[in-house]
């Protein structure tokens, strides 16, 4: 049986598909919804719920098909529900009249004519296919509310109140980038809990090689601290991985060390600070053209982060000597003693960083 057997050659919206009848079953289930989840229905979920039955017609009543094209439509209403305090429980019992409502609407869904095996076939695929939207529905609430665990145990972290450990030594901060902490590792031992399932407290006499086996998901390891430094390592750590997981830094390494993302904290961990000090020093390059921007930008940087002299750099970058020469000296006659002064020589650095994937026209890293 064919979606075009259901409703005729014209596929349109689910209302004018099923008629007076769908839309009758269509408003049972959204009120099953609302009433089962005691959580209100707006607009969105009502099209989102519509759309998944047509998605099933669409597909010619083949529900693998359909759940092809259901995923993106699962993931935006398990956001939706999440966020209104709907659990996973919820959508169980959700599922359950669901299934009766469809099911005993499929006699009027096709106006009688389907009876027989042909009928067993579509009560079969019609099953199938609710299983399908359950698994997915259940997926998308469980991300969403990792998603807003994981934002409270950050703005918790960014607020403080991390307890001193009682531990002797020093300890390290484990922060998952993106999934919670394995039960394994928050139920280890040796290691002391933190305040979300995203964090563990990780004493200095246990290896963080350990970890490649447990972890699933990256994570983010940080420095051995005393408990008096921890909790603004906790604040360091927690940015370093927000970092990681916004694109901001990329590192394919399941266990990553936050010394080696210093120097992304640097430039990218506090974004006002960056723009400050590009409107502090970054000025009159801004009046240049693009491409003459980008030459003496990179090479600026180039330069000021290698400590070589100019011939030795243009080896390094490629570029022949006296086009650098040529460079560093209409550095030299725009930013003067600034090149000479340690601090500012840094700040120079870290806003030539900041502001150089802009200019070169790609994503800030």
């Amino acid at each position: 049986m064919t979606a075009d057997q259901l409703i005729g050659p014209e596929r349109v919206g689910v209302s004018a598909a099923f008629g007076h009848s769908g839309n009758l079953a269509h408003g049972r289930i959204v009120r099953a919804i609302s009433r089962v989840t005691d959580a209100p229905i707006d607009l969105r979920t009502r099209s989102l719920v519509a759309a998944c039955f047509d998605e099933f017609l669409r597909a010619d009543c083949r529900p693998r098909i359909a759940l092809r094209a259901t995923g993106q439509l699962m993931d935006e209403l398990g956001a939706a529900r999440a966020q209104v305090g709907v659990s996973r429980r919820d959508i169980d019992a959700t599922f359950v009249q669901v299934h009766d409502i469809v099911m005993g609407s499929l006699t009027q869904f096709t106006r009688g004519q389907v009876v027989g095996e042909p009928m067993l076939r579509l009560r079969r695929d019609v099953k199938h296919y609710l299983g399908g939207l359950h698994r997915q529905l259940c997926a998308a609430v469980a991300r969403e509310e990792m998603r807003q665990d994981r934002e409270q145990a950050e703005r918790a972290a960014l607020q403080g109140t991390v307890a001193a450990p009682a531990v002797d030594g020093q300890v390290r901060m484990i922060v998952g980038v993106v999934d919670e902490l394995p039960h394994d590792l928050l139920g280890d031992p040796r290691l002391l809990p933190g305040r979300s399932s995203f964090e563990v407290l990780m004493p200095e006499g246990v290896d963080p090689a350990e970890l490649e086996s447990v972890v699933s998901g990256q994570v983010v390891v940080g420095p051995l601290v005393s408990g008096a430094e921890l909790e603004e390592s906790s604040v360091l750590v927690w940015r370093a991985a927000a970092l990681l997981r916004e694109g901001r830094a990329a590192d394919q390494r399941r266990l990553v060390p936050f010394s080696d993302l210093l120097g992304v904290m640097l430039v990218c961990g506090n974004p006002v600070m960056a723009r400050l000090l590009a409107a502090k020093h970054l000025a009159p390059l801004a009046r240049l053209t693009p491409h003459r921007r980008r030459e003496l930008a990179s090479t600026l940087l180039a330069w000021l982060e290698r400590g070589v002299a100019g011939n030795v750099l243009a080896r390094e970058i490629g570029v022949p000597p006296q086009t650098v020469h040529h460079r560093l000296k209409q550095c030299r006659d725009i930013f003067g003693s600034v090149l000479d002064e340690p601090t500012q020589r840094l700040e120079l650095i870290v806003a030539l960083r900041a502001t150089q994937p802009e200019w070169a026209g790609r994503p800030q890293a």
